[in-house]
């Protein structure tokens, strides 16, 4: 019974397309959309008829899902920016940096620490990221 529904489905949608090309169209690329509807219904049919799955496969097409760890590392990332922004505008240097949140009691996520790794001058990083209010906590490493 399935199969059934299947190409009923797929007929009328294609008999559907085929007239609204029609009218919209009025001839213009009428024949190409016509046999690729045509290829779509006779597929359909056959993969019905013989019980094909032609399905499109969706696996590697599904949303990422907002979760508070993207959160997270969407904050962190946006903050790694900032503070690279930061420090190549003041002409500091840097091998790595990371950036440390977490999460309070009511939800929020807040930035705990920023630890930095070989700067350059050192002092002078520290200062950036405290003045800015960036972090209450920086790390030299």
């Amino acid at each position: 019974m399935e199969t059934v529904k299947v190409f009923v489905a797929v007929f009328c949608t294609c008999a559907v397309m085929i007239g609204g090309m029609k009218i919209l169209l009025g001839g213009v690329l009428e024949d190409s959309g016509k046999y690729i509807l045509a290829l779509i219904l006779v597929v359909t049919t056959v993969g019905a008829l013989t019980n094909i799955d032609i399905s499109i496969k969706t696996d590697n097409f599904k949303m990422i899902e907002r979760t508070d760890n993207n959160a997270e590392a969407l904050i962190s990332y946006e903050t790694k920016y900032l503070i690279k922004e930061i420090f190549k505008k003041e002409n500091v240097t840097y091998k790595k940096i990371d950036v440390k949140t977490t999460k309070t009691d009511d939800g929020s996520i807040v930035i705990s620490e920023v630890i930095i790794y070989e700067p350059e001058p050192v002092e002078r990083a520290e200062d950036l990221i405290i003045t800015n209010q960036i972090a209450p906590k920086v790390t030299v490493k």
